[in-house]
């Protein structure tokens, strides 16, 4: 069965505590500190599919360790691969290093030592894979932990899109297809580990999809994978400049090398606008400043913090989004 936690409602002083002990509940024995400079907040959704660990994790900026004493006191070893949705992740464990922005996928090894720094708010999918059947699938596998498959990677885009319909699928699948799911999940990751056995594995030829220069929108068979994984590069980036009261589409567009048109046209084939997405994450980003112990001490600064440069837009967008007055939402947090 599914379960979802999440610590946003509980009290600051519980939410480290109760998220390492959930973290290690979902997967192994791991150190998790979330970064002191912003508001803890996570939720985590995970369920089995056959032989298959599936799992969400959508938190604040956070270093999680693996040490070589907690897998020495575990007794199953895994594979894991994360899927990286939204922000960053650096992968590190035997002296190689992967970092992961949307779309990108890494590998690791519970029975060794690993760190993932998560230096902002982010989204990814995490598969656990029984290590022994990618020893026996791909028997030179476990020497390409830590590294990445590039989001333009055609292995990469396949397991992107499968990834969040096996998590959608726990619940939902009868038994038998639940095992013929998993195996083939696993078949599919395998052979994806025993892509990056190739010099040059698939990954540069498909960068110029991001952009104009590779033709309309649905000319291409990964059309859907290279938007997915600019409209997370768009959000990444925009989560990480709320302050900068330059930030429009056009700015995003100019920092990413891509037209501002096919950029409007990724949003657009999902029912929304960049500008939407850019107002939205403020609010969302004002609304957990609001809600945390040590957040700015006026709702001014709180509204600057979120890059609004006038306190009245930003509450009458506030009560629009949210229904209450930036000030009476946070009154009901304390």
């Amino acid at each position: 069965m599914q379960q979802v936690l999440t610590i946003d409602n509980l009290p600051s002083a519980r939410r480290e505590s109760a998220w390492r002990d959930a973290v290690c509940n979902t997967f192994v024995r791991l150190e998790c500190q979330h970064e002191k400079h912003a508001p803890a907040h996570g939720r985590l959704q995970a369920g089995v599919l056959g032989a298959l660990h599936v799992a969400r994790v959508t938190a604040s900026p956070q270093r999680v360790e693996r040490t070589a004493a907690g897998a020495a006191q575990d007794d199953q070893a895994y594979v894991l691969a994360s899927v990286q949705l939204r922000g960053s992740t650096v992968v590190r464990q035997g002296g190689r290093e992967a970092v992961l922005t949307p779309g990108c996928i890494a590998f690791y090894d519970t029975a060794r030592a690993y760190t993932l720094n998560l230096p902002n708010d982010f989204d990814q999918i995490v598969l656990h894979l029984p290590r022994q059947a990618i020893e026996r699938n791909v028997p030179r596998g476990l020497r390409h932990m830590a590294k990445r498959l590039n989001a333009a990677n055609p292995f990469a885009q396949a397991i992107l899109a499968l990834a969040p319909q096996l998590l959608r699928m726990v619940d939902a699948a009868r038994l038998d297809l639940a095992e013929r799911t998993a195996a083939a999940a696993v078949e599919l990751i395998s052979l994806a580990l025993d892509s990056l056995d190739s010099v040059g594995a698939p990954d540069a030829p498909m960068e110029l999809a991001l952009d104009d220069a590779a033709g309309p929108m649905g000319s291409r068979p990964d059309t859907h994978a290279v938007a997915d994984a600019l409209v997370w590069r768009a959000r990444e980036l925009v989560g990480n400049e709320l302050a900068e009261t330059a930030l429009s589409p056009r700015f995003v567009a100019t920092q990413l090398g891509v037209s501002l048109r096919r950029l409007q046209e990724v949003f657009q084939a999902r029912g929304t606008t960049l500008s939407d997405c850019i107002w939205d994450m403020r609010l969302e980003f004002a609304r957990s400043l609001l809600a945390a112990n040590h957040a700015p001490s006026s709702v001014s600064a709180i509204a600057y913090a979120a890059g609004f440069t006038d306190v009245a837009h930003f509450s009458r967008r506030f009560k629009q989004r949210y229904g209450v007055a930036p000030s009476a939402y946070r009154n009901t947090q304390m």
